[in-house]
């Protein structure tokens, strides 16, 4: 990126607006549809900054989902570097009157300083009766008429009071910062504000340096040292960088921790420090532009100055620089932390663990079932052995009281047939001897015959 100069530089402005806006076609057919709110937002910044691409995503998301009617949306950018050109200036003026000579904006957001003023100059004759709300970085703004907005300033000294929790031997401070003109403004606050912190740090501004002495400097910084980066568009050489990937080559070469003011340098080699959301900056942008649009004026909307810095650091990098977790203070956002082993495994650990224990579980109910069936196949087979044993007695008792009740009948029957039987015999032969020797009458012989008979019978 380069300066052009003189009518050279004009002319390529006057080429570049006339494809701008040839390339937007009639006018007439851009006009909103009726209803639709229409709004500008003029950044003083590139269209690659963070609050650019922040911006661009949260304001047409805020404004147009509180907005019945839809939204029609336009956004401009001014370069810094060529801002405090008046020709640059008059150029830029004669662009948006020619490209938005038939809008009529609703609002127009005018954010951070730079956009303020020159929506300040060109108040009259571009946004003449348009509402401005703008977000500005310093308080000390000049009036103006049918505005509101956020006014933050940037603080560098949260970042120090971070540190002297985090590192409390840090005992220098080397400030990095660029040439080009918001560079250079930046530099002059922070050196402002790091007044109050001379008393007990050495600050060394590394400013104006190129980029190659200034990562020869910080690769060879003294013990108990850190690097507070301001920002870098542009090295002492003239050299143009993006400012996050500056600090990704800075961060790979410095030899001691980094810390920074805006959130939008995390994950890009600092440790952290109290950090501007610019995530909460468009947010309190865009409520503010969407009150107006619903119908507020903009001087019933006081003027508010939220603190948006969040206290941020990131957790590689504490490991890095060997900094506790003790020292960090409780209220402070940790990020990028890499979870242990516990926490990357833990679903599969307790998974498992509960997969075992249910194992282990069905193991050892099978082996209590089996243990108990084997007690009682042994109870079995014993109470086996016992019928057995008991039916042999019965069957011993049996075949005993057989032979009893044999040995019995064959003692009654001896007993019948030698006892008895002779006894009967012989009184058998008595009965025959009687009929025979006395005479008796026929019928009582008869008896007798009957009898002695019987008896033969019974004997035999």
């Amino acid at each position: 990126m380069r300066h052009l100069s003189g009518r050279s530089w004009f002319g390529g402005c006057f080429v570049s607006l006339v494809v701008a806006l040839t390339s937007t076609g009639s006018w007439g057919s851009t006009l909103a549809e009726d209803g639709q709110k229409q709004v500008l937002v003029l950044y003083s910044a590139r269209r690659d900054a963070q609050i650019v691409l922040i911006g661009e995503r949260e304001f047409p998301r805020v404004l147009d989902r509180g907005l019945p009617d839809g939204l029609d949306y336009y956004s401009e950018y001014i370069d810094r570097a060529r801002f405090p050109d008046p020709l640059y200036k008059a150029a830029f003026r004669d662009f948006l009157r020619l490209k938005y000579r038939d809008k009529r904006f609703d609002v127009v957001i005018a954010i951070q300083d730079p956009a303020l003023e020159f929506v300040r100059e060109h108040q009259g004759d571009l946004f003449a009766d348009t509402p401005i709300v703008y977000f500005a970085g310093s308080a000390a703004i000049a009036p103006l008429a049918n505005a509101t907005g956020i006014v933050a300033g940037v603080d560098f000294t949260r970042t120090l009071a971070l540190v002297a929790q985090l590192q409390p031997d840090v005992r220098q401070v080397f400030v990095v910062s660029g040439t080009e003109t918001g560079d250079v403004e930046y530099e002059r606050l922070a050196r402002e504000q790091f007044r109050s912190f001379e008393s007990r740090l050495t600050f060394t501004y590394l400013s104006g340096l190129t980029t190659t002495d200034l990562e020869r400097r910080l690769a060879a910084l003294p013990s108990h040292s850190i690097v507070y980066y301001v920002i870098v568009n542009r090295d002492g050489a003239g050299a143009y960088f993006h400012p996050l990937e500056y600090l990704d080559r800075l961060a790979a070469v410095a030899n001691a921790p980094i810390y920074c003011w805006v959130d939008s340098a995390m994950d890009h080699g600092i440790v952290g420090g109290s950090l501007k959301s610019q995530q909460a900056e468009a947010d309190a942008i865009a409520n503010v532009a969407l009150r107006v649009l619903k119908g507020e004026r903009p001087e019933s909307i006081p003027a508010t100055s939220p603190n948006l810095n969040v206290s941020q650091l990131d957790w590689r990098q504490l490991r890095r620089w060997g900094i506790g977790d003790a020292r960090v203070p409780p209220d402070t956002l940790v990020k990028f932390r890499e979870p242990s082993v516990w926490e990357r495994y833990r679903i599969y650990v307790l998974s498992a663990l509960a997969l075992l224990l249910t194992q282990s579980a069905l193991i050892a109910g099978l082996l209590v079932q089996r243990a108990r069936r084997r007690r009682a196949e042994t109870q079995l087979v014993g109470r086996g052995a016992e019928l057995r044993t008991s039916y042999e007695r019965i069957r011993d008792l049996g075949r005993r009281l057989l032979h009893a009740q044999e040995a019995e009948r064959r003692r009654i029957a001896l007993e019948l047939h030698d006892d008895f039987g002779q006894q009967l015999a012989l009184l058998a032969i008595n009965l025959e001897q009687l009929t025979s020797e006395k005479p008796i009458e026929k019928a009582e012989s008869d008896r007798l015959a009957r009898s002695s008979l019987e008896l033969s019978n019974w004997s035999r």
